[in-house]
């Protein structure tokens, strides 16, 4: 094939390989134009193209956005082509300093060479050996030193870039020349005062000195060029009043960037009366006061205001603004509620009012901002409920929240008559100058680190920051449709209730931060399924059970993440679930966002429904089943006869019963003691025992216990208590304890002597003591509070029942005797005759 008549050669966009095989060979072509633009996504081994040494006739070399060996920069590229018009070497991994040909190059009207490692100082002969020079750019290098001051002398020179260098010296006036139109020396050492004499070039449209250490007072009154399209002096030492004549109406400034200096005052209105202006960042001063009123800046889409001393409501003029894309009014002193026309602002796509005192509740108007994504509201004094309706944020991915309309510039197309001639097909040579855009950046709290997003981080981030405010009540479900959220962050608040299970929808989320509140029950289990969440934050609240289980992304979440929380348990914490695990409100398993809380009004409905069915059930089986009617009614009259009975002994038959025996008088159990039990012939009690069953019982059983009360009706210490019994024994009475008692009379149903129980001989009272006892007076004589029960005997124990223990066959049951001293155990207890105290349960 033939290509001795080929000009033109672009492989853009493609990758290339090297060839050591073709490396020799010397083409019979003469190009005019090669480009190979972006073609080497991984770093080749190979240097620059050999083949390009043997090309005399080159006018337009673009090999930008490769990763060649670095290598010096080519100084025989200038020497072998005389006619070289562009050279575009943006980001080719050249290194060391610039070395220029030894012959000029007058044709030579662009150099791109941005993005390399090249160091040392510009050569002061630069504007001798390039002369036609329009645009030079050398940004993102390690250039050093100063401006030539031959640049000052070329008047074609338009376009300049040296930013992001080591440059450092003072900006002279006679350094740049008038004929700039883009001038950009942003993130160098520059200092001094700030040269006056550019804000009057005529010609200038774009004017970046941003990240130096120019510093002085800046006149208030100075004003720029009506050429003026943007405007940056931003992150440098300047200070004093803001200069009025920046906002003048009769320029058409885009933009307006001033943040992070010293400037003091209020903001003039002419900053927000520039019909044109879309851009304006006075952020990190010292600017005091309230918001411009009056202004009409119809245009303006991105304002920034943060970090200074600005006091006062939210100007209603912001209402107007409704091309508003970006609003920062972060850490003022801002006061009042979000105004309820904060909706006209249908464009807003982020919001920050953060550390300010901005109060009251969250307007429902808030919510119809479809577009916001960023919602930064942190630190105010906010209250009342967090509204469901803030789930209408479509948080979305969004170009005009990173970069404000970028400018691109391109190049007249003479080149092209020059290359081609009047070649009668199109090619597109990319002759353009980069694009002129500037960043949008926001601080946000995420991940429990203050970060700085700007430019494409902004793209897809999407973030609402509630913390530190005073929001009351539960977390609205409806927040778990905000599927498209990368950071929420409602700490430090007062919010109660449960974590919604429906956050598990929130399948972006990266940060999710809920600590400080009152928030209960259980960590939701299906918050594992959140595929990209690197911070998690529940600390100091009153969650219990068990943490979710440690997979996927939890398998990072640390122990601070829970701590605060006492009744949490599992992994990561220390304490486990196996010992005790907290009863805790149920967090229901669903994915509809219902987080079981109790309808009261449907509760009531429900338990009367059942109460009502069981009650018909239960009558329906009484009127089935005979027998259990039967039992029902039997147990409805025992209630009735026992309520009955209590009555009529408590109130009404007891009263004749205490007068008519009175124990106090009772020394003997002659006739006092027959009229007490001899009342069989009282009708009235007599009728209501057969009546009444169960009052049988029950007032055999408080005779029992008003007699066993006063233990002296035995008769203790005397003979004579041994015959007003009758039916007595023959136990002996060594101690005056008189004959056995015959206590048939008590109704038990058997003879309650010592041989009815079937344990041998009568017990001899001597067994009540072993003999210490050296009372003169005997048992008889002890005072009577002090003797509870009266069978207080130890006999020998043939039935295995205890040494104190009696079965009276009439009772069923048992009759246990306790004392604090047992007779025969060793001394007495501390009593008036050194008895002790007894009590008898019946």
């Amino acid at each position: 094939m033939n290509l001795s008549n080929l000009k033109f050669f672009a492989c853009d966009n493609n990758e290339l390989i090297a060839a050591p095989s073709f490396q020799p060979l010397v083409p019979k072509f003469q190009l005019r134009a090669f480009s190979a633009s972006n073609c080497t996504p991984k770093q080749l081994k190979a240097g620059f193209p050999n083949f390009l040494q043997s090309q005399h006739d080159l006018m337009f070399v673009d090999l930008s956005h490769n990763k060649f060996v670095g290598e010096p920069f080519l100084s025989w590229l200038f020497e072998n082509n005389r006619k070289l018009n562009r050279l575009y070497l943006r980001d080719t991994s050249f290194r060391g300093p610039l070395q220029l040909p030894q012959h000029p190059t007058p044709t030579l009207q662009t150099v791109d060479m941005s993005g390399n490692n090249i160091h040392g100082q510009i050569a002061r002969n630069i504007c001798s050996i390039f002369p036609s020079l329009k645009n030079f750019m050398m940004a993102n290098n390690s250039l050093t030193g100063c401006i030539p001051p031959c640049f000052g002398n070329i008047s074609s020179l338009a376009y300049l870039d040296l930013s992001n260098n080591h440059m450092s010296c003072e900006l002279l006036e006679h350094n740049l020349p008038t004929s700039l139109w883009f001038l950009k020396l942003s993130n160098n050492n520059f200092k001094g005062r700030l040269p006056l004499s550019v804000l009057n070039m005529t010609d200038l449209h774009y004017l970046f000195l941003d990240g130096n250490i120019f510093a002085g007072q800046v006149s208030g009154t100075f004003s720029l060029a009506s050429s003026f399209m943007w405007f940056d002096i931003s992150n440098n030492l300047l200070s004093g009043m803001l200069p009025r004549g920046i906002g003048n109406s009769s320029i058409s400034l885009q933009g307006i960037d001033l943040c992070r200096n010293h400037f003091e005052g209020t903001i003039p209105i002419e900053y927000f009366n520039s019909s044109g202006l879309e851009f304006l960042d006075l952020s990190e001063n010292n600017l005091s006061g309230s918001l411009p009123l009056g202004f009409h800046a119809s245009d303006l889409r991105y304002v920034h205001l943060y970090r200074n001393q600005l006091s006062g409501p939210l100007a209603y003029d912001f209402y107007n603004l409704s091309s508003l894309v970006t609003l920062d009014l972060g850490d003022n002193n801002l006061t009042g509620p979000i105004p309820n026309w904060i909706d006209s602002l249908s464009e807003l796509s982020i919001f920050v009012l953060k550390s300010n005192q901005f109060n009251g509740k969250l307007p429902h108007q808030l919510c119809l901002l479809r577009k916001l994504s960023i919602l930064d509201l942190s630190e105010n004094n906010f209250s009342g409920l967090l509204p469901s309706c803030l789930s209408n944020f479509n948080f979305t991915a969004s170009d005009e929240k990173t970069w404000v309309n970028t400018f691109t510039m391109t190049e007249d197309d003479g080149i092209r008559k020059d290359i081609f001639g009047n070649v009668a097909f199109y090619l597109d040579i990319r002759s353009l100058l980069p694009e002129i855009s500037v960043k949008i950046s926001v601080e946000l709290t995420s991940k429990k680190n203050f970060y700085t997003y700007e430019g494409g981080n902004l793209r897809y981030l999407s973030a609402l920051d509630l913390s530190c405010n005073r929001f009351t009540g539960e977390i609205p479900t409806e927040w778990g449709k905000s599927s498209g959220i990368y950071s929420l962050n409602l700490s430090q608040n007062n919010l109660t209730g449960l974590i919604p299970s429906s956050f598990s929808n929130l399948k972006h989320i990266e940060s999710l931060d809920l600590s400080h509140n009152n928030l209960n029950g259980r960590i939701p289990a299906q918050l594992v399924e959140l595929n990209f969440l690197s911070v998690f934050n529940v600390s100091y609240n009153n969650l219990s059970g068990r943490t979710p289980e440690m997979k996927y992304q939890f398998a990072t979440i640390n122990e601070s993440s829970y701590k605060g929380n006492s009744l949490l348990c599992g992994p990561p914490l220390q304490n486990s679930c196996d010992k005790t695990e907290s009863p805790s409100v149920r967090v229901p398993n669903n994915s509809n966002g219902d987080d079981g809380l109790i309808d009261m009004d449907s509760f009531y409905a429900s338990f009367g429904v059942c109460y009502i069915i069981v009650v018909l059930t239960f009558e329906a089986v009484l009127c089935i089943n005979p027998y259990w009617r039967h039992r029902w009614f039997y147990f409805i009259e025992e209630c009735i006869d026992t309520c009955y009975c209590f009555l009529a002994i408590n109130f009404r038959k007891l009263s004749r019963f205490r007068s008519a025996f009175n124990f106090n008088n009772v020394m003997s159990l002659g006739g006092n003691l027959a009229k007490l039990f001899r009342f069989e012939g009282d009708r009235t009690i007599n009728s209501g025992w057969h009546r009444f069953p169960t009052c049988h019982n029950f007032f055999r059983k408080e005779i029992i216990r008003k007699v066993l009360a006063n233990p002296r009706w035995l008769g203790f210490g005397s003979e004579s208590g041994s015959k007003r019994f009758g039916g007595l024994g023959s136990c002996p009475d060594q101690r005056g304890l008189g004959q056995c008692p015959d206590l048939r009379w008590l109704g038990f149903g058997t003879w309650l002597d010592p041989r009815g129980l079937r344990i041998g001989a009568c017990p001899d009272p001597g067994w009540l003591g072993d003999g210490s006892i050296s009372e003169p007076k005997g048992v008889g004589s002890v005072s009577r509070p002090k003797l509870v029960g009266v069978w207080v005997l130890r006999c020998p124990d043939p039935r295995g029942l205890g040494p104190s223990v009696y079965e009276p066959k009439g009772v069923g049951g048992w009759i246990r005797v306790w004392t604090q001293r047992s007779w025969g155990c060793g001394p007495l207890a501390a009593g008036p005759k050194g008895f002790g105290s007894f009590r008898v349960l019946i």
